[in-house]
């Protein structure tokens, strides 16, 4: 029987229909697959992360073990904060972390910058008991931790962390950038050490999230650190202190780099009884207030480049704080250079460590 135009037009129609199903199943069986594979892919990457870097690790030897520091007051004590320049991938951590962390040996609190993964092979040959790693992710767009370690001769009382709330550059997204606060028992008296990395880059994110980040920074300790707990605050700043010959330069142009007003705001606002150790070791004042410019130009102490001044403007720098009822006073402060060479001749990281050695007695 012969169909008709209209049994064809339907015939047509419902092979059209069926050819639109067989696409909107495909289409639906490739989206629950790419949905599947990404499930799959994320998971053996946390996984394999997980193995890789641990979240937070903490090794401390039992109360009676002889490493410990221990005693009365006064006491002298070494630290020392490097930016051990440890990236994934990008730099040999396994060949220069066991080098580092030997020539290290000598300092009694250490706090360490950039050590994202290998911390075992950083920790092997130092015989602190004391020693801690963080990893935690802030959250799970992060690849690594905030990349700080601290080892100590000192009996840990606690540890705690915080994440900065920053995305700042790009650079930086990929890190867990914060702080940890390790709290030791020195000679009785607690002291509160600070490690912490904070944003780099010039940028105006980078500018923006380290003013944030100086904020969060100030809220943590004041927190988080009694008047009666000494502090010492270590790390890679990413800032630089503000001198007079830049409060000279505003005078002139009215540009003063970001770093340096970080810094001075930070000190600032964590209080007159903050001091940097460099500066208190080299006797270099704080900057004057910018109202004060007028005198300050009159009078020009010094140079404009600041050269009658043992001026130390690394980013790495450690500040300290006495606690109520002591004195805790540095007495030396070092940048070690040559030391931090491989066999090569090149430095081991793209920074070199710096070290302060303090006295802690009662007044």
């Amino acid at each position: 029987m012969k169909k008709s135009p209209e049994d064809g037009a339907s015939e047509k129609i419902e092979k059209m229909n069926l050819k639109s199903r067989r696409k909107a199943m495909i289409f639906k069986l490739s989206v629950a697959l790419i949905a599947l594979l990404i499930m799959v892919v994320l998971t053996l990457f946390f996984t394999v992360r997980i193995m890789i870097i641990p979240d937070t690790v903490v090794e401390y030897a039992p109360e009676d073990d002889m490493r410990y520091l221990r005693g009365d007051l006064p006491v002298e004590f070494s630290v020392v904060t490097y930016n051990i320049q440890g990236r994934p991938i990008l730099d040999d951590t396994k060949g220069k972390f066991p080098e580092i962390g030997q020539r290290l040996e000598e300092f009694d609190i250490i706090g360490f910058q950039e050590c994202f993964v290998h911390h075992d092979y950083l920790w092997e040959p130092m015989e602190h008991p004391v020693k801690v790693f963080d990893g935690k992710l802030r959250n799970p767009s992060k690849l690594v931790g905030s990349g700080l370690s601290t080892a100590s001769r000192f009996p840990l009382e606690e540890n705690f962390r915080m994440h900065f709330t920053t995305k700042g550059e790009f650079q930086n997204r990929v890190a867990s950038k914060g702080i940890v606060l390790t709290r030791f028992d020195v000679h009785g008296h607690i002291v509160d050490v600070y490690n912490t990395h904070m944003e780099a880059g010039r940028s105006d994110e980078a500018v923006k999230a380290r003013f944030i980040q100086v904020e969060e920074l100030v809220e943590f300790v004041h927190d988080n650190s009694p008047p009666e707990h000494s502090v010492i605050f270590m790390g890679d700043y990413n800032l630089r202190p503000l001198r007079e010959h830049h409060t000279l330069a505003y005078h002139i142009n009215e540009n003063i780099d970001s770093k340096r007003l970080g810094f001075h705001y930070m000190m600032k606002e964590l209080g007159d009884d903050f001091r940097d150790a460099s500066d208190k070791i080299h006797g270099v004042p704080g900057p004057m207030s910018l109202d004060n410019i007028d005198a300050l130009w009159r009078r020009k102490p010094f140079g404009v480049d600041g050269s009658n001044y043992n001026l130390n403007e690394d980013v790495d720098r450690v500040i300290f704080r006495p606690g109520e009822g002591v004195n805790l006073e540095p007495l030396n402060w070092e940048k070690h250079i040559e030391d931090f060479r491989a066999d090569s001749g090149e430095f081991l990281s793209d920074h070199h460590p710096v070290s302060v050695q303090f006295r802690l007695e009662e007044r």
